[in-house]
């Protein structure tokens, strides 16, 4: 018998795609915990050691797959779906009151909290052990901020290393082509690697899925999804999605019947379109560009990067081309020479001078970010850590439609861009390669010269989906829905703001749309859950 046979009798893997399932096990039998190193794509999953009778879990560094656990009578039980747990432990569902507190607050949610009191979610990057008296230890494993810039790499070492990690990041989450779907946007990020795929494998047949918003000028990339037909021969799938059913086959109620045990905090309804098309295809894996923006856009704060080295030359060339540079440099560069504890006082005496103090809850909720961990003298460096490290991310990928996908449809999306060797890599690299000049992802647009359509290539434009959420919120009573909420009743917002949003969004301002409707689905969730009257049509 091999060892590979024999790692299969000793332990038991659980909460992963059968395909996984022996490559974990063989990498853990063989480097215990040290195995999440050498796991590259999105995972979670648990091992039960049958000879040290113990378990072993493990979740990616982004926090992408579920993996969620209770505790009932000092037994732990674990799952990749909340109402799983429910039913089979028929623990009561209660409301875990300091999450609300940290979403009305400050729009996120602790690593390890759900929406549920007695229900917990191993953090991202982090990895756990349980023995057999059911002691608990947690460990974090990824540690991004320990990573150190390299200022001496030239820009053909940079788009080399990129090009091979970016083929790795890509082809690894293919099993076969023939089943595998693409989200194309039109963006850089989706059409990046729909070009590297076809660019790879000229003579393969490659099915993409485009949302189509002809009727939306803001959300409209047509004339980028065209310039990928014009260069490629794609198997297209242009959906419509101008004009939803929000009223009634995608409206909030169906949404929370699918899934009613997150909060929507943005809005994917639209995403439905391109789950049924690709099911009745029989795809059984979707790549996104998911990630793009996270890790290889850069930022702003370049200007502080380039005043601290003393670059005047490229803080000049930086300046130039803003129309608003105060703005630009109270953000970016005056900000963060004054320090936070300085910026805050100074907000702070500013919104008492103006009669603008903000409403707070009694406790906010606030918990250490594992961004913060770096103290560091780069604070473009910090803001890159930010994009991957900061727990909205965590969250947006545990309550967005790719798990549900997953759980109703049998469709499992993957997301190359959030590759953990590609990550640590563009880490590496000074600012300049992600930002410069008004310009975000530098190397990206350098490594795709020849690949990408040069009308994607140079654009510097990003559509804006206000518009859809607009659609999603006009098909809701908000009378009904936020005239004496939930939320006022548990003093987490007092409805004389609440009333403000509201009068804001009729009035069609749009500044504060996003948390208006995170607000809007915190209020529909607890009463989804909570409250009896929750199959009242709003």
């Amino acid at each position: 018998m091999s060892r590979e046979d024999l790692s299969t009798q000793q332990y038991k893997i659980y909460l992963t795609p059968k395909k996984n399932q022996k490559k974990f096990i063989n990498l853990f039998s063989k480097l215990k915990e040290k195995c999440v190193y050498h796991i590259y794509t999105e995972y979670s999953f648990v091992i039960y050691d049958k000879n040290q009778k113990n378990y072993f879990a493990a979740s990616d560094p982004i926090g992408i797959r579920p993996l969620y656990y209770t505790i009932l009578n000092n037994k732990f039980y674990f799952s990749k779906d909340i109402g799983t747990l429910f039913q089979e432990t028929k623990i009561k569902k209660e409301v875990n009151f300091q999450t609300l507190k940290t979403i009305v607050n400050n729009s996120v949610i602790a690593y390890s909290e759900t929406m549920y009191k007695h229900i917990k979610r191993l953090p991202p990057g982090h990895y756990m052990y349980v023995s057999s008296t059911g002691k608990c230890s947690i460990e974090r494993y990824w540690k991004p901020e320990e990573i150190r810039i390299n200022y001496k790499i030239t820009k053909k070492e940079a788009k080399d290393k990129f090009l091979t990690l970016f083929n790795q990041a890509v082809f690894n989450r293919i099993d076969d082509l023939k089943t595998t779907g693409f989200e194309l946007s039109g963006g850089l990020d989706s059409s990046s690697i729909v070009s590297w795929v076809k660019y790879k494998k000229p003579e393969d047949n490659i099915t993409t899925f485009n949302m189509s918003f002809t009727s939306m000028k803001d959300c409209d990339e047509s004339i980028y999804i065209d310039a990928m037909e014009k260069k490629y021969t794609l198997d297209m799938q242009r959906l419509s999605t101008d004009e939803m059913d929000y009223t009634s086959k995608y409206s909030l109620k169906n949404n929370y019947k699918i899934n009613p045990y997150w909060p929507i905090f943005i809005t994917y309804t639209m995403g439905f379109s391109v789950i049924e098309k690709a099911k009745e295809l029989n795809i059984k894996t979707i790549l996104t560009g998911q990630g793009g923006d996270h890790v290889m856009a850069g930022n702003l704060y370049v200007l502080h990067e380039y005043f601290r080295t003393f670059k005047w030359i490229q803080l000049y060339r930086e300046i130039k081309v803003f129309p608003k540079v105060n703005d630009m440099l109270k953000q970016y560069l005056i900000f963060p020479l004054l320090g936070e504890k300085s910026v805050q006082r100074l907000k702070y005496f500013y919104r008492k001078m103006k009669g603008k103090e903000k409403f707070k809850a009694s406790e906010t909720g606030s918990f250490q970010e594992l961004s913060n961990f770096y103290n560091g003298y780069s604070i473009s460096f910090k803001y890159d850590i930010i994009q991957v490290l900061h727990s909205s991310l965590s969250v947006l990928m545990y309550s967005s439609y790719y798990n549900i996908a997953e759980e109703h449809y049998g469709i499992e999306f993957k997301h190359p861009f959030f590759d953990r060797r590609l990550i640590e890599f563009m880490l590496t690299l000074p600012p300049k390669f992600k930002y410069s000049e008004g310009i975000g992802k530098r190397l990206l647009r350098l490594a795709m010269k020849g690949i990408l359509p040069e009308k994607i290539r140079q654009r510097k434009d990003k559509a804006e989906f206000s518009e859809v959420l607009r659609q999603q919120i006009d098909a809701i009573d908000l009378d009904r829905l936020l005239m004496n909420t939930n939320l006022e009743t548990l003093g987490l917002i007092d409805q004389e703001k609440l009333d403000k949003y509201k009068a804001d969004y009729l009035s069609g301002k749009m500044k504060n749309i996003i948390y208006f409707w995170q607000i809007i689905n915190l209020e529909y969730w607890y009463r989804f859950n909570f409250v009896e009257e929750h199959n009242i049509d709003l």
